[in-house]
């Protein structure tokens, strides 16, 4: 009989301990959506060693919950809902993720999405929002960091001050089509220096080793995990696999590692395999200066020269060359494939590479943006809010689609006719120039106004960038606002340092003050629901007070 020693039992619990207090979990989730039912597929991730054991509570917006991982849900009417999913591992870890979705009877809506990709605290945001037509153009884009700042592009890069839990919103508008919607995304980010995932393979016919280069501070090295997807439906959580495909072409390889602090990352490439006997070898280096990237070419021939080669580069951007070495000038940053396939007509041999980059543009000095936003006290009258970021001596060209036209920050306009228009606004200075154009003239169904003359006054919503373009916004207070649009609730949620009176004013463009509410707030995250169900569909202004700060807030009611 073997004897326990009760001291080693001691040293065990110790450690599991330990293990508890390092886990980590992330709860998220994607929705699916027909008409009044919605399909929900969980994402979470955890470092818990018992998946099994993980415990789901969803709360549908509508006070009915499940507990199943990935709920298909009915709602019984349509409007914006907000959904959280609260995950709880075997290790004692607890998270709740938060998003807003849109329910229609008919399908016709907005969808607002993103993606991300990290380099330390610096984000850049991929906007893969639709319209109605399941198109981009057209879409007016307003992003919320949860930090105090905003941004208007429809791709921004942003770079937070401080690692740490983020909440980002966007929020998407399609004036022709009268759609809105809204998508929030909680997310963490760390410094640059804390996990960084990479690797390198190496190719032998259709095999491929893949070797981890990954690295990280985590104090316990052994508890890194590793999720490999090969692009064929296969996967992998060796930390250097090998893999053999079954067929031949490019494939996106993921590698997503997390650690026992709970960073986590991913990197993605493309590979490229083919079958045994193509003795040609396709490779090139890069060097990236902002948008100039130059490229060299250090592919062989079957006997290891280079001489007779046939190059045939793909840059991502549907533009080619034939060139050895080339060098590349993009228009816009963000992430770039780059494909180089090399032949040897003498020698019958051929190879592919494929490799990708990540580019920063240059900083953007000006952006013409506007809105449209109804008068709810003047008929047939409506506003634009011109919100574009510019600069101490920029110049406006407005174009309002009848042969009028203004050079002034903020004009107003009347058309001697009904119909559809299409307004556009040129911001110029020295360093840029930057052109917006949207239709206006349709109501919030696209119904024709009225028959005869309607027009509109623009409102100065401009964010005055200082003259090196970097935009800072210094404003204490932490809010975040959803759903936004809304038919009839809105949530406002503050972090405050200290206790604090807290005033809401909701007021519409005429200066009409519509509610007023003031209440005392503890410290730390608080939230406050605000019923607009009786006021008609506008653009609102609610203004936010505390001893914190100020700020205030554009409202769409649907």
């Amino acid at each position: 009989m073997k004897k326990i020693h009760l001291p080693l039992i001691a040293i065990l619990l110790f450690a599991l301990n330990v293990r508890i207090a390092n886990a980590a979990c992330a709860p998220s989730f994607t929705a699916s959506i027909n008409n009044f039912v919605v399909t929900f597929t969980n994402t979470s991730t955890t470092t818990s060693g018992f998946p099994n054991k993980i415990i789901s509570y969803w709360n549908f917006g509508d006070n009915t919950i499940s507990s199943e991982k990935n709920p298909v849900k009915t709602y019984t009417s349509s409007g914006y809902k907000i959904v959280s999913l609260t995950m709880n591992d075997s290790f004692g870890c607890v998270q709740t993720f938060v998003d807003t979705i849109l329910i229609t009877a008919v399908g016709n809506f907005c969808n607002a999405s993103f993606t991300k990709s990290f380099t330390g605290l610096s984000i850049y945001f991929q906007n893969t929002s639709k319209n109605t037509n399941g198109l981009a153009g057209g879409l007016t884009s307003m992003w919320d960091f949860g930090d105090g700042t905003t941004s208007v592009a429809t791709h921004p890069t942003k770079t937070f001050a401080t690692p740490g839990k983020k909440i980002v919103k966007l929020v998407i508008r399609d004036s022709v089509q009268a759609c809105f919607a809204t998508r929030i995304d909680t997310f963490y980010v760390h410094n640059a220096s804390t996990c960084n995932a990479s690797y390198v393979s190496s190719r032998n016919g259709m095999t491929l080793n893949f070797i981890n280069t990954s690295t990280t501070i985590s104090s316990v090295p052994n508890r890194v995990t590793y999720y490999w997807e090969f692009g064929d439906g296969t996967v992998s959580n060796l930390k250097d696999p090998v893999k053999t495909y079954s067929n031949q072409g490019a494939w996106n390889v993921v590698l997503r590692i997390q650690d026992s602090l709970g960073c986590s990352d991913v990197v993605s490439d493309t590979v490229f395999v083919s079958a045994t006997g193509t003795n040609c070898k396709a490779a090139f280096s890069k060097s990236v200066n902002g948008l100039l990237v130059n490229f060299n070419s250090s592919s062989l021939n079957s006997t290891g020269f280079s001489a007779g080669l046939n190059y045939l580069w793909s840059f991502g951007d549907s533009t080619t060359s034939t060139q050895r070495n080339p060098v590349k000038n993009y228009l816009t940053g963000g992430p770039k494939l780059v494909q180089l396939t090399i032949s040897d007509t003498t020698q019958g041999c051929f190879d592919t590479y494929y490799d990708s980059l990540f580019l920063v543009g240059p900083t953007v000095y000006c952006s013409a943006r506007f809105q449209v936003g109804f008068d709810t006290t003047t008929p047939f009258q409506f506003y634009i809010l011109n919100t574009s970021l510019i600069r101490p001596n920029s110049t406006f060209l407005w174009n309002f689609g009848d042969g009028g036209s203004s050079t002034a920050l903020a004009p107003s306009h009347t058309y001697a006719n009904f119909g559809s228009y299409l307004v556009c606004l040129t911001v110029s200075d020295s360093m840029c120039t930057s052109t917006f154009c949207d239709s206006v003239g349709m109501d919030s169904s696209g119904t024709l106004l009225k028959q005869g003359k309607f027009g509109f006054r623009t409102l100065d919503y401009t964010t005055l960038l200082p003259s090196t373009g970097n935009n800072t916004l210094n404003s204490k207070l932490e809010y975040s606002i959803y759903p936004n649009p809304t038919n009839s609730l809105i949530n406002v949620e503050l972090n405050l340092k200290n206790a604090s009176q807290v005033k809401f004013i909701l007021s519409d463009f005429s200066g009409k003050i519509l509610l007023n509410k003031e209440m005392q707030a503890p410290s730390g995250l608080w939230s406050e629901s605000i019923n607009l169900s009786e006021l008609q569909p506008a653009l609102y202004l609610l203004h936010i007070i505390t001893d914190e700060g100020i700020k205030m807030s554009k409202i769409i009611k649907n």
